[in-house]
């Protein structure tokens, strides 16, 4: 992540006593140790120092002591901070890496940027924004204390029954259910200017609810073309029966396919073989065609040396006449001008020479060119071997096995439509159910329209990467009968296998508590939304091991694959784990363990022994 910030140190300092202090580090931090050895006083500190309003509750061990500092680490900055703060103070002492230091405000104060809670939304991401807090529209500046909720969670809210993203207090239910939706979506309400109208919403709600039943009616109609009934429940059963045809049918085409293999490799190197000989066949004959025009060429070269011999013949037995133009005798011509000539007998003997090389060359190339034809011959006798061994391997093939794989594919192509068609009943029943209780949730609000103006917390549609992250977290720590969480919009909660978060007893409550804030923090990290970073939660998992009256117990490897899955997907952030049992073994390699004793043997508690 690279915003929000880490904890490091909480350091508790006094007169005279030695310095109480936790380390923490990124990832998860596990504070394990029995009751009253002071681990949800180091929460109450951390909370404190953080801008609480109530210091921690006095204990006897700390009484000596005045001040409670917090080393943080802010990730968009890359530096550490230590914020300090006397247990009977007001006002909050920031020290920057520069060794400056600045008094800051306890109490967030819109107006002012010299506050605990400006600083904390700033290194969040978070500074300025607005959120809601009625329904006509007002809004305010977020405070940190706002997220405080959903990332420091006490030992007594974490098994509450109420929404997570409340706390108590109706006068709040309004700006907490827009806090969670501001980290869900990464939208604030500073766009927010005033209340819908009743009769606008009435009209909308009216346009949803003919728009649904349009869908509820059209989905009948295509459930009766398909001439079946309205029973989910068959229609799944016959779901599986065909999927089960269809993998059957599967199986056998994939076996027939394989049968039929060997012979189709045949095919292939017959085919192969066929296609090289030919490739072979067409180089030869090109060669023949082209020694053919070599041989033509040689005759033709023979015959112009035969006439050029002859005419040097001829002219060597010519005698000289007087010059035609002038009349003169030879020898009374001027010869200085002209060119040596080699005499006629010369040129004759040269043509001979030339003659007899071509000739020697003609005679090889006679000699390749009945060797080429030899090859010709040969390789069109294996060409056509070749061809009748392909169409013998292709008959085989069509003959053989051919019929059984169009079969086989014809079984499974049926097969498979009648899955298709038994998987679209499926689905319209599905989306039949859905609209009808969409509609019946539009009619509702019809008749019944909220005095507040309408939903003010996360919509079903805005939750839905986040149930789907809460479901994730369940399965991976091995939350006995989960099937599918889904968002509540009336209560802004999850609904786990189809029963309310909230209806549970202690133990579930706390662990899906757990998984709810876990949750919130895991989609604002994958999604680079503005968030703390940081999940604090007091003692998740001891009230699950003791399940209330009534309750079945619970598997103890729900512990186990909480801890190992809650360290390997939240490296990258910082997760505080505060527990009475040690955790797993092993969990020290991949998770900041510290245990408190409550004896004298190790670290017996938060506060050192004397």
């Amino acid at each position: 992540m690279n915003v929000g910030f880490a904890l490091r140190e909480l350091r508790l300092t006094g007169p005279g006593v030695p310095d109480a202090v936790v380390e923490f580090a990124d990832g998860l931090n596990v504070i394990a140790g029995p009751s009253d050895t002071g681990k949800t006083y180091v929460a109450q500190c951390i909370d404190f120092v953080l801008g609480a309003g109530t210091p921690p509750k006095a204990i006897p061990e700390a009484e000596r002591y005045a001040t409670a500092s917090v080393r943080l680490w802010a990730r968009s900055e890359g530096r550490e901070y230590v914020l300090a703060r006397g247990l009977t103070d007001d006002a909050v002492q920031l020290t920057t890496p520069d060794a400056e230091s600045e008094r800051l405000r306890a109490k967030h104060d819109p107006k002012r940027r010299d506050t605990v809670s400006y600083f904390l939304l700033s290194q969040c991401g978070l500074a300025g924004r607005k959120i809601r807090t009625a329904a006509h529209g007002a809004t305010r500046d977020l405070s940190f204390r706002d997220l405080a909720l959903l990332t420091l969670v006490d030992e007594e809210s974490v098994i509450r029954a109420r929404s997570p993203i409340f706390s108590g207090q109706n006068t709040s239910k309004t700006p907490e259910s827009r806090v969670f939706r501001l980290l869900l979506t990464g939208a604030d309400d500073a766009s927010v200017i005033a209340q819908e109208k009743p009769e606008i919403a009435r009209s909308r709600y009216n346009g949803r609810a003919e728009v649904l039943s349009e869908l509820v009616d059209q989905t009948l109609g295509e459930l009766r073309e398909l001439g079946v009934d309205n029973d989910l429940s068959a229609a799944e059963r016959r779901l599986v029966a065909q999927a089960a045809e269809n993998e059957a049918a599967s199986s056998a085409l994939a076996s027939a396919q394989k049968a039929a293999a060997p012979i189709e490799g045949q095919r292939r190197e017959a085919w192969r073989a066929l296609r090289k000989v030919e490739s072979r066949l067409n180089v030869r004959r090109e060669l023949q065609t082209r020694f053919e025009l070599l041989r033509q060429q040689y005759g033709s070269d023979l015959e112009r040396l035969a006439a050029i011999a002859e005419a040097g013949v001829r002219l060597g037995q010519l005698t000289e006449e007087r010059c035609p133009v002038c009349g003169s005798a030879a020898e009374h011509h001027q010869r200085e001008h002209a060119l040596e000539q080699p005499p006629p007998a010369d040129v004759t003997r040269a043509c001979e020479a030339e003659t007899v090389k071509t000739t020697a060359l003609l005679r090889d190339l006679e000699v390749t060119l009945d060797a080429n034809a030899t090859v010709i011959e040969q390789s069109a006798t294996e060409r056509d071997a070749r061809g009748l061994e392909l169409d013998r391997v292709e008959r085989d093939l069509r003959t053989s096995l051919q019929p059984r794989i169009e079969q086989a594919v014809r079984v499974f192509r049926e097969s498979e439509m009648r899955r298709q068609a038994a998987a679209r009943v499926v689905d319209l029943l599905t989306r039949l159910r859905e609209l009808q209780e969409l509609l019946n949730v539009a009619r509702a609000q019809r008749t019944r329209p909220r005095a507040d103006g309408g939903l003010m917390g996360a919509s079903a549609g805005e939750a839905e990467s986040f149930v789907k992250e809460v479901e994730r977290l369940l399965r991976q720590w091995r939350f006995p009968g989960v099937d599918r969480v889904t968002w509540s919009e009336a209560s802004q909660d999850v609904v786990i296998s189809g029963r309310a978060r909230g209806s549970h007893g202690k133990g579930v409550r706390a662990i899906t508590r757990a998984a709810f804030n876990l949750a919130l923090l895991r989609l604002c990290a994958d999604e680079d939304r503005p968030c703390s970073g940081l999940v604090l939660i007091d003692s998740p998992l001891v009230v699950y091991r003791e399940p209330e009256a009534g309750e079945e117990a619970f598997p103890r490897a729900v512990k186990d694959a909480f801890y190992s899955s809650v360290a390997a997907d939240f490296r990258d952030e910082q997760v505080v784990i505060l527990e009475n049992d040690e955790p797993p073994p092993g969990l020290a390699s991949t998770a900041n363990i510290i245990m408190f004793t409550g004896t004298a043997a190790g670290r017996s508690g938060f506060i050192p022994t004397t």
